[in-house]
């Protein structure tokens, strides 16, 4: 650029403003650079007139537009006046070098090792043709600096604070001091004309540029006290016997107030950038480590330069520091890393302390693991480390993998983006991580080959086993999400009141979208919404109350309780419940938002549910780096970010009750980076709609109901409650074997005769498999028991079935945490998992079992025939035994709350296993044939009479104290029935004699009042062994009536029509 000199300074703003652009421009950005008087650019400030020009130009570059565009309009008008021009040469003369160094523990940065010694770089202002405009203008500069220094150090001579804080007066006194020495050595030895002119300037650029000026006022001066405080501190260490002491106060000057990171103050940046590097600090004093956090929590690009330096510096066995600078300069993206990074992962994980008085080993995997991520954040340029970062693929760890999957994911990105192809090494290690079992890796990995554009790639590899088939068949976000906002819809525009608890693991965006939702959705406002999250002082206050403080005491620490609950009396959750409902009867949507924990919010779920409150759960998954990456921006901390990431729901979704029962609407989505809506998407997705006869895709529909069967009266129910105490027994030894499911893929056979069988979907015939039992194992997966006894899943994904055969039918079965256990003729207890592909064998001593009920998430109940009961406690490896001191027990049912019902002659028995309490009742006229539960407290009983010539149903609701019957005209057995919580029950009748009658065996029951309303579902007899509900669908197993076995799949007649026309057009 030619720009013509006229008078003092450039012809025109115009003209001056692009070089002022360009000088800022080239400021570097990866240490603290300042402008020398000389005009380049210079590294590491040494006085504090230094730190200020670096901070002034730096925040000019960073600073909004406008404010440097003010900033040069002030400028030019100052250089222009030929008063200035003469007063630059007085700051030039008397002003030769810049004052007031640093505290002398941060001076040390000019003895440090040729790396970070201040080092110089040109800019555009030490071009020779703009060799007198840059005297000029660098003599503003420090002008500018000056009365900035000027003004901190008359902040800290003023600074508040009471007259008996010796510190407070000590920093006074000595500020007071600077600000004098300040006055005498830049100020005294101008004429007074000079003075006059100077503070004359001074005015004219405070004002205008106090937006930029004050704020590095306030943050110097802050730096200037903490540094000032500091060495002193450092001072006494020279004399002091407990420098652990010091060490320990100078390391909680580093502390964020409340330990909330996004409160650490700014003042810390420059004072760690020294603090880090310092030669003499021991390195156990943890001083280091500190800085280290710090830059952390920072992440300012101007920290590479120190960061590299200490992670070339440092002893690779300070690993805690090493992880939090590898962590920074992955958020950095600092490619000039990636050699350090590939030397860490050239070490062994282990690595011997030698220069230890004792030999220790020092673990390197977690150095690596930071390593391997931060390379995958650096991207392109870490391109040379996939070779190195191959060989990791078959490491043992399935965490450090994951990492990896992640990394390749990453790098093979950027490297497609800017070559078009990637390399062959980071290809194979994906297909070596994709062979993982590991929920995590597997998910990583076929991410990781997304990102690289090889889905269909994926879709070509066999990639089933029964562990993966939850994985593959999530949901995205954003398509679950439009189904959830129809339901709401639906709900919200039906109930009184609708209950969501959003639950997931840390990091997985709940509370995220539950934001969204707070502020209203399909039609209803704020204030009708209740929204209680697990971390607010709201949420807990009445979380707690719900709970109750027996509760508490028994499993939560005082501290997250003491403040809400004073006494027993007012924290009885059971009195508490309807005050709770009343308090809030005008709110027509509650929403829980919490991760679940087994003791408290598990248990605030598990509350609702048990009570009939709760409508929907939306649990939301994501994958391993989605989690990490959502709390690096939350959490910030390295540390903080590894504690929330271990803070995984508990117990399993998988292993709730409200899980395994099946009954409760559930969203289970993959809420991962690329499956998640932005929160203006979900607004906009649950703004009200109507979606037609919505309900029939979310619960089973409605059905033609063509008899009526009266209910008798209510009537009061006699029983007795009683307490127990169980014994506890030795857990049995195991033995452990291997074995591997077979698998097949099932066709379907879609109905085509609808006039004749109009709520028939479809059948999957059956070779070699006559399935008998049925039980819920998993969202779209159904777990059974054949009749040889062979054990068998079902995906309805893509009608994949994996079994496993047995030498012999069990006597008793029952899935619990998608496992099956199988009680033999001999008496033993038998686990087997198809995901683990392991058979458990448990020595049982007892006597034979004859029956068997899952209680989710973690015990079963076993009865004996002996008239003893189990409860197996396999997470706490615990056997629980209870002697009830009756005959043979013919029926058992497990309900929400650790409780039990089962029946023994013509006597019916429940068992509160959470409270010890235990009730009994007697039939008179009626003999209990089985026990199925509706609710906690609510019981459905199949019975006979007349040598079982007749048939019907008792509905129990024991906090009620009433019963009432269902007699089923005709003679036809009751074989098994599922009870929905709508009150209908689907139920399957067998004629008690073939002769007698042929026809349809499943029916659906539904409450009118004072009577039940029955509609066929099969029109054509076919033999039905069992059946699930699973949503809108009735799926049934048993044989044709050709004689193949097979299942099939029911729906209401519009559901099956809707679902028709999807399968029309689907290849299966």
């Amino acid at each position: 650029m030619s720009l013509t000199r006229g008078g003092p300074f450039f012809d025109n703003e115009e003209a001056f403003s692009p070089i002022v652009d360009s000088l800022l421009n080239e400021l570097p950005e990866n240490a603290v650079f300042f402008l020398s008087q000389k005009g380049n650019w210079q590294k590491n400030p040494r006085t504090w007139e230094e730190r200020i020009n670096h901070e002034l130009l730096y925040r000019l570059k960073k600073e909004a537009p406008l404010i440097r565009k003010n900033f040069i309009q002030i400028t030019y008008r100052c250089l222009n006046n030929p008063d200035f021009s003469s007063l630059a040469q007085k700051i030039n003369s008397f002003w030769p070098e810049p004052s007031f160094p640093l505290e002398h523990w941060l001076t040390r940065a000019a003895a440090l090792p040729e790396e970070l010694r201040p080092s110089v770089l040109s800019s555009v202002w030490s071009q020779q043709k703009f060799r007198e405009d840059a005297r000029i203008f660098i003599s503003f500069i420090r002008l500018i600096a000056n009365i900035i220094l000027s003004r901190c150090f008359e902040l800290n001579s003023t600074l508040p604070g009471p007259d008996w804080d010796v510190q407070a007066r000590q920093v006074r006194s000595y500020f007071g001091q600077r600000k004098q020495a300040w006055e005498e050595e830049r100020v005294t030895r101008f004429s007074l004309e000079e003075k006059e002119l100077f503070y004359k300037l001074r005015q004219t650029i405070e004002g205008p540029l106090e937006g930029l000026i004050a704020p590095i006022a306030q943050l110097v001066a802050e730096e200037q006290r903490i540094s000032l405080v500091v060495e002193n501190l450092f001072r006494k260490l020279k004399t002091s016997a407990d420098k652990e002491e010091i060490y320990q106060t100078i390391i909680e000057k580093w502390q964020p107030p409340m330990g909330i990171v996004a409160n650490l103050s700014p003042s810390l940046f420059f004072l760690s950038l020294y603090l880090l590097i310092l030669p003499e600090v021991e390195l156990s004093s943890g001083l280091q480590h500190a800085a280290a956090v710090s830059l952390s929590l920072f992440r300012d690009q101007r920290s590479a330069d120190y960061l590299l330096y200490a992670l070339e510096k440092l002893p690779i066995i300070n690993t805690k520091i090493r992880e939090n600078v590898i962590y920074t300069l992955g958020c950095l993206k600092e490619a000039r890393a990636v050699p350090l990074l590939t030397l860490i992962l050239d070490q062994p994980d282990f690595w011997p302390e030698s220069d230890l008085k004792e030999a220790r080993i020092c673990p390197l995997q977690e150095q690596k693991e930071e390593a391997i991520w931060a390379l995958g954040k650096i991207g392109l340029a870490a391109v040379k480390a996939i070779p190195l970062l191959s060989r990791y693929a078959e490491h043992p760890s399935a965490k450090l993998k994951t990492y990896l999957a992640w990394s390749l994911g990453e790098i093979g990105r950027a490297q497609k983006e800017n070559t078009g192809g990637i390399s062959a090494d980071l290809l194979i290690a994906l297909l070596k991580l994709l062979k993982e079992k590991n929920k995590e890796v597997f998910e990583e990995a076929t991410s990781a080959l997304k990102k690289i554009q090889m889905p269909e790639f994926i879709h070509t590899l066999y990639l089933y086993h029964v562990g993966a088939v939850n994985l593959l068949s999530l949901k995205p976000a954003a398509t679950g999400l439009n189904e959830l906002s129809a339901t709401l819809n639906h709900f919200l525009s039906q109930k009184k009141r609708t209950v969501v608890a959003v639950t997931g693991d840390s990091g997985t965006g709940k509370t995220y979208f539950c934001q969204v939702l707070a502020k209203g959705l399909a039609g209803v406002k704020p204030a009708e919404i209740l929204y209680l999250m697990r971390d607010s002082k709201n949420g807990r206050k009445i979380f707690n109350r719900l709970l109750g403080l027996s509760w508490l005491k028994k499993y939560i620490d005082p501290a997250y309780y003491q403040s809400e609950l004073a006494d027993e009396t007012a924290s009885d959750s059971e009195a508490f419940w309807p005050t709770f409902l009343e308090t809030h009867k005008d709110k027509k949507f509650i929403l829980l938002d919490g991760c679940r924990d087994r003791h408290y919010f598990q248990r605030v779920v598990d509350l609702f549910y048990e009570r009939g409150e709760l409508d929907v759960v939306v649990n939301l998954r994501a994958n391993f780096s989605t989690r990490r990456l959502n709390l690096e921006e939350r959490e910030v901390a390295l540390e903080s970010v590894r504690l929330h990431l271990s803070f995984l729901e508990e117990p399993a979704l998988e292993d709730t009750y409200f899980y395994q029962e099946g009954k409760t609407i559930l969203y289970d989505l993959d809420n991962s980076l690329n499956a998640r809506l932005s929160q203006e998407e979900i607004a906009e997705l649950f703004a009200p709609r109507v979606i037609p006869r919505w309900e029939e895709f979310i619960q089973l529909g409605s059905f033609k109901y063509e008899h009526n069967i009266p209910l008798t009266p209510e009537e009061k129910i006699d029983f007795q409650q009683a307490s127990f105490r169980a014994e506890i027994s030795t857990w049995p030894e195991s033995q452990r074997s291997s074995l591997q499911p077979e698998e097949q893929i099932l066709k379907i056979q879609l109905n085509e005769a609808l006039a004749a069988e109009p709520n028939l979907l479809y059948i999957l015939p059956l070779t070699n498999l006559k399935p008998e039992r049925l039980q819920f194992y998993a969202q779209e997966q159904v777990g059974g028991a054949a009749e040889d006894g062979t054990i068998f899943v079902l995906t309805l994904l893509d009608h994949r079935l994996f079994r496993v055969a047995s030498p012999e039918k069990p006597v008793a079965f029952a899935i619990l945490n998608q496992t099956f256990y199988l009680a033999d003729k001999l008496g033993g207890l038998i686990s087997v998992s198809l995901e683990k592909e392991e058979k458990i064998n448990y020595h049982h001593a007892g006597s034979a079992i004859s029956g068997l009920a899952a209680i989710p998430p973690n015990c079963l109940l076993a009865v004996e025939k002996n008239g003893l009961i189990r409860l197996w406690n396999f997470e706490e490896k615990k056997l629980e035994s209870l002697n009830l001191e009756v005959g043979p027990i013919n029926s058992l049912a497990s309900a929400p709350g650790r409780r039990a019902y089962l029946s023994a002659g013509t006597e019916i028995i429940g068992l509160d296993w959470e409270k010890g309490v235990i009730i009994r009742m007697c039939l008179v006229d009626e003999m209990p044939q089985s026990i199925y539960t509706v609710s906690k407290d609510r019981i459905i009983i199949v019975v006979s009479k007349n040598n079982n010539t007749e048939w019907g149903l008792i509905f129990i609701n024991f906090n009620r104290g009433l019963r009432t019957t269902l007699w089923l005209p005709g003679a036809k057995r009751i074989k098994t029935l599922v009870p929905l919580l709508d009150g209908r029950v689907v139920i399957i009748f067998e004629p008690i004699s073939r002769s007698f009658d042929e026809g349809p065996a499943l029916f659906v029951l539904n409450p009118e009042g004072n009577y039940f309303s029955l509609a066929r579902v099969n029109r054509r007899p076919v033999e039905v062994n069992d059946l699930l509900i699973l949503g809108p669908r009735i799926i049934t197993c048993g044989r044709e009536s050709d004689g193949p076995a097979s299942f099939r799949l029911w729906g209401s007649e519009f559901f099956v029509q809707a679902e028709r026309s999807k399968l029309k057009i689907k290849p299966f």
